[in-house]
């Protein structure tokens, strides 16, 4: 069937990219630009600098320019920093802007007679998030389905798109590739990714979990080239996404999100129980959330390593208050250990011994890192505990290092590295380096323990 009609949704920097392309694409009869940002310079020193505010000065290797969502080659990043905003004279274009002003090449395209704009609120808080979730400016969406529907005035046929669920995908400059396999995982039908070698069968497999509403791509993008290097050492990864976040479940308007929930746990043991399936030796890997539902997910399905990275819930049991739906506007994971309420239990938690401490852990009313730890220690699994410098004297604070030492003598003693620096949220390259080292550690090593990790000025204990 011949398609007549083709039309672009672009998103900020997506914008830049598209209308650099404009000459090249004839067959395009409309565009949207959402929040459109005039220039690639202006686009990366914006976030870059919201990358060093959430994340610290990056230990970036040479080469690399980070963001919030990506990293970036020198070549790369000058490519889209010589990019500007130019707009089409013959093709209809809706620009979805900020309410609060926009830059000088924006005003130029909305000044253009083919250009119609639309100003919405909200649009600062989606592209600068400084919460948990990302505020989705839903009043875009409505106004772009909205012109759409005007603009399209054509008979409107049916189609059925042929769905392509396998690529090879090349990784390396020299060549190499691995294969992508789009996947489902029952009973609930979620979505994956899986990276490997062509083989169903892989002696190690890494599962990947995410924290808060982020999908399978990870902390910038760090599961799916993770993932792919797990492939290209001769094992495969599994990257996925819990009902809610990313591609699993049917999509609703205000989806309610829950950071920890008894049906995240149940996908967290599903995605295991499929990677079991798979191979006979597995890691689960997760970041602040997602290290929870990595460990509860090992506790089900035993796993050979378990990596807890920017863990702060150390408890089993999941409070009240955390079983809410969690909204943008809602404070950071680590806030709620810092309020009046937690202030006291610091406070009181010194003059108690420890046996009572660890109780309260157990009850779900403290956080103690040995509770977590316990059971995934004694069954046998490997478990790596990578944190920042915050959520190290979180840790610190919580007596973790007392509780691991209680450990020493169990069947896969655990093993705690104390970054010099680093985010909670594992954007900064110190972070996502331990990450990669523990995980392919274990990948080259035949689905063994790695060995404890060691950075430079790096406090491991």
């Amino acid at each position: 069937m011949d398609i007549s009609e083709i039309s672009i949704l672009a998103i900020r920097a997506g914008c830049l990219i598209v209308d650099s392309m404009m000459d090249r694409l004839d067959a395009v009869t409309r565009f949207v630009y959402w929040d459109p940002v005039g220039s690639g310079r202006l686009f990366l020193r914006e976030q870059t600098t919201i990358f060093r505010l959430a994340a610290g000065e990056d230990d970036t290797p040479a080469g690399v320019v980070s963001i919030l969502g990506a990293r970036l080659s020198e070549r790369a990043a000058a490519d889209l920093g010589a990019l500007r905003l130019r707009g089409a004279e013959d093709r209809p274009i809706l620009a979805i802007t900020r309410v609060e002003g926009s830059d000088k090449q924006v005003r130029g395209l909305i000044a253009s007679k083919t250009t119609t704009n639309v100003e919405v609120e909200g649009l600062v808080e989606c592209a600068q998030p400084a919460r948990v979730l990302v505020p989705i400016s839903l009043a875009s969406i409505d106004v772009a389905f909205a012109w759409f529907d005007k603009q399209l005035q054509a008979p409107r046929e049916a189609m059925s798109p042929r769905v392509t669920t396998e690529t090879r995908i090349p990784v390396t400059s020299t060549g190499e590739s691995i294969v992508e396999t789009i996947e489902t995982i029952a009973p609930k039908g979620l979505f994956a990714i899986r990276s490997h070698d062509g083989r169903r069968a892989q002696p190690r497999t890494v599962v990947f979990y995410t924290n808060a509403n982020n999908g399978h791509h990870g902390p910038n993008r760090e599961w799916v080239e993770l993932g792919r290097e797990v492939a290209l050492n001769g094992g495969q990864a599994l990257r996925w996404d819990r009902r809610g976040a990313g591609e699993s479940g049917v999509p609703i308007r205000n989806e309610p999100v829950f950071m920890y929930s008894d049906p995240g746990i149940a996908d967290a043991v599903d995605a295991a129980r499929y990677a079991r399936g798979l191979s006979s030796n597995l890691a689960f890997v997760g970041v602040c959330s997602g290290a929870w539902y990595a460990a509860q997910a090992g506790r089900v399905i035993v796993a050979d390593l378990v990596v807890l990275v920017s863990s702060i819930m150390w408890s089993w049991r999941v409070k009240k208050a955390l079983r809410a739906q969690t909204m943008p506007s809602d404070v950071d994971p680590v806030d709620w250990e810092l309020t009046r309420r937690a202030r006291l239990r610091h406070a009181v938690q010194r003059m108690l011994p420890y046996s009572i401490w660890r109780q309260l852990g157990v009850r779900g009313v403290a956080q103690v890192p040995e509770v977590l730890v316990a059971p995934l220690s004694r069954q046998g699994s490997a478990v790596e505990i990578v944190l920042c410098p915050s959520d190290t004297k979180l840790f610190d604070d919580n007596h973790g290092e007392r509780g691991l030492g209680r450990l020493a003598s169990t069947r896969q003693p655990p093993h705690m590295t104390a970054l010099p620096t680093g985010d909670h949220a594992a954007y900064h390259q110190t972070v996502l380096t331990a990450i990669r080292q523990t995980t392919l550690d274990w990948v080259s090593k035949d689905g063994i323990a790695p060995e404890p990790l060691r950075v430079n000025s790096m406090s491991a204990r």
